[in-house]
């Protein structure tokens, strides 16, 4: 174990990257980077779906921001996972991607409209998942907007939260959260 790290191996063995692929390209770095946020994101939910059932918390998941659908359908697999029948979820967002924004930010991809997923694409994803469509709430809207629509106060007013995700690449999108 000389020359490596106790609590993580640093090792290009332990990246499964051959000498051949050392030449890699920018796509297979955002696809080498991909996998592992994935990865890494639902560990998360494991963690956290496993914490919410030890501790017999009740309540629903809210999520704000729901491009691709991807941790929504990861809260809900390990919802299911967990035993956790009763639980809701509720999905906020544009379903236009990014808003305008006036402040300045060092991500030139992050532009109006840019992490864009349809709606009816985002329902479409859970139901082709297998996931039970009628435990999930669509609020669409910027929330500025939204979160002062009568759906959305009924959901906030009425429904406890085990977990809330907040996903909001900025500021300005925060801030009506809250």
């Amino acid at each position: 174990m000389q020359n490596q790290e106790p609590w993580f191996d640093l090792s290009l063995n332990s990246f499964q990257i051959s000498s051949a692929n050392l030449e890699w390209d920018k796509e297979d770095e955002i696809y080498w980077n991909q996998n592992q946020r994935q990865s890494d994101k639902h560990n998360f939910y494991m963690r956290a779906f496993d914490f919410i059932s030890s501790n017999q918390i009740d309540g629903d998941y809210f999520e704000f921001g729901c491009h691709r659908c991807r941790t929504f359908r990861m809260a809900m697999l390990e919802a299911r996972r967990h035993f956790l029948h009763a639980m809701k979820f509720h999905a906020f967002d544009s379903f236009e991607g990014l808003p305008s924004v006036s402040s300045n930010h060092s991500v030139a991809q992050w532009k109006q409209g840019s992490l864009s997923t349809d709606v009816n694409r985002f329902v479409e994803l859970i139901k082709l998942s297998g996931f039970d469509i009628s435990k999930v709430t669509v609020t669409q809207g910027f929330y500025d907007s939204s979160l002062d629509s009568e759906p959305a106060q009924l959901i906030f007013g009425n429904n406890k939260a085990a977990l809330v995700n907040v996903d909001c690449d900025f500021y300005e999108s925060a801030i009506p959260l809250f």
